[in-house]
Order: structure tokens, then sequence, then C-alpha cells
């Protein structure tokens, strides 16, 4: 085989190929949108982590001062139109 006859299979065989080619290339191009969202989530992630920490060490802290308060309402006038 010679050049001139490999020239005309090798522009077969590109032919062939490139539908495979172009459906690699858009497979990254997804591939790297997927991951862009799931770094966009993974930091949506970490603060509402960070926001629920802050949440429930408010929690704890409105409960921990409910077990040491007491509060007594009293209206003047009518505390005293019931006696």
């Amino acid at each position: 085989m010679t050049k001139e006859n490999l020239q005309p299979i090798s522009e077969l065989m590109t032919s062939a190929l490139a539908p495979i080619h172009t459906h690699l290339n858009q497979m990254d191009k997804r591939l790297d949108a997927i991951e862009t969202r799931l770094d966009s989530m993974a930091e949506d992630i970490t603060a509402i982590k960070g926001d629920s920490a802050v949440t429930h060490t408010a929690c704890n802290t409105l409960i921990k001062w409910n077990e040491h308060t007491s509060a007594v309402v009293q209206v003047p006038y009518l505390y005293c139109r019931a006696e």
C-alpha cells in the first residue's frame, strides 16, 4: 500500500469517527456542567450546615434561659377588681 492508497482510507475513517468525537465533546461539556452544579450544591450545603448550627445554638440558649427564668404577669386593673 502506498501513501496515495491510504489517503482515502484515512479520510473515510476520519469522517466515520467525527460523530463519535462530537458526541464525546458534548459529553465532556455536560460533565463539566454537572461538576459546576455539584460544586455549587456543596457550597450551599456548607452554608446550610453553618446556619443550622447557629440556629441549634440559639434554640439551646433559649431553652436554658427558659429553665432559669419565670415571669408573673399581672394586669393591675383586673387584679384589683378580682379581689
